[in-house]
C-alpha cells in the first residue's frame, strides 16, 4: 500500500478520535526524576486521576481536547492538587500526538515506509519521519527544532501502536539545550462499548548536552472510564415553596 494511502487512513482515524472520543478519566501513575552527577537521583511518584475533556470555544470545531489531573498522592503521602510539578512533566499525548503521522502533517514531515516489522511479536507497519527543512519556520508545524522519529501501526485497524520522537538541541526554559526523546505506547480501551486506542505508557527523557542532568518522565494509565453527568429533577407536588 502506498505511503499516501496509509497516511490518509491514519488521518481518518485521528479525525474520528477528535470528533467522537468522550470525556473520560483514568488512573495515572507518574515517576518523574532528575539525575545529576553531584546530587544523584531526585525522584517523585505521583498517583492521580487523569481527565480528558472537551472544551468548546467560538469558531473552533471540534471542541478542543483538554488534559488535566487531580493529584491524589505524592510518594505514597496523600496530596490534593491539579498539577504535577516535576522534576519532569509531559503533556499532549492524548490531544495531539496522534497527528504526528498523518496526511495533515505531511506539510511538515517527510515520511518513509519501512519493511513490515513487528511490535510485541505482531506484524506492524513501520514509518520513519523527519521534519522538512522548510517546516522549521512554518507556524503550522512543530518546532522550532528539527524533529524525527518512528511509528508502528496496526496493519488491520490502522491504529498507532507506538509513536516515538527525537528532538536534538531542544531549548528548555532555563536556556539549556537537551536531547529530548519521547514515546507513546497505545492500547485499546473500552468506553461504554466503543473501542478507542489510548495511551498506555508515556516515556519522556531529556539529556542535557553538557552532561549536567537528565530528566525523565514515565506515566502509565489504566482503568479508563467515560465521564457521565447525571441530573435529578425535584418537582414541588404540594405547591409549597422550596428552599
Amino acid at each position: 500500500m502506498p505511503i499516501e494511502a496509509i497516511l490518509m487512513r491514519l488521518q481518518i482515524r485521528a479525525w474520528a478520535y477528535e470528533n467522537t472520543v468522550p470525556d473520560f478519566f483514568a488512573d495515572e501513575r507518574v515517576v518523574s526524576s532528575r539525575t545529576t552527577p553531584h546530587f544523584g537521583v531526585v525522584s517523585h511518584v505521583t498517583n492521580s486521576l487523569f481527565r480528558l475533556r472537551r472544551e468548546s470555544a467560538p469558531g473552533i470545531s471540534p471542541p478542543a481536547l483538554s488534559e488535566s489531573r487531580e493529584v491524589k498522592a505524592v510518594d505514597s503521602s496523600a496530596s490534593e492538587g491539579e498539577s504535577i510539578t516535576g522534576p519532569a512533566i509531559f503533556s499532549g499525548a492524548f490531544s495531539s500526538a496522534l497527528l504526528t503521522v498523518s496526511m495533515e502533517m505531511s506539510q511538515c514531515f517527510d515520511y518513509r515506509l519501512q519493511p513490515l516489522g513487528r511490535y510485541h511479536r505482531l506484524p506492524a507497519i513501520v514509518i520513519d519521519y523527519e521534519m522538512k527543512p522548510s517546516a522549521l519556520k512554518d507556524e503550522r508545524c512543530p518546532g522550532p527544532e528539527p524533529h524525527s522519529g518512528r511509528a508502528w501501526i496496526d496493519p488491520q485497524t490502522f491504529q498507532p501502536q507506538r509513536i516515538e520522537m527525537r528532538i536534538p538541541n531542544h531549548h528548555l526554559d532555563d536556556g539549556s539545550r537537551v536531547l529530548w526523546t519521547w514515546s507513546v505506547e497505545y492500547a485499546p480501551a473500552n468506553l461504554e462499548g466503543k473501542l478507542f486506542w489510548l495511551p498506555k505508557m508515556i516515556i519522556s527523557i531529556a539529556d542535557a548536552n553538557d552532561g549536567s542532568a537528565q530528566w525523565s518522565f514515565t506515566a502509565t494509565y489504566r482503568n479508563y472510564h467515560k465521564t457521565n453527568v447525571t441530573s435529578r429533577i425535584i418537582t414541588n407536588l404540594d405547591d409549597k415553596p422550596t428552599h
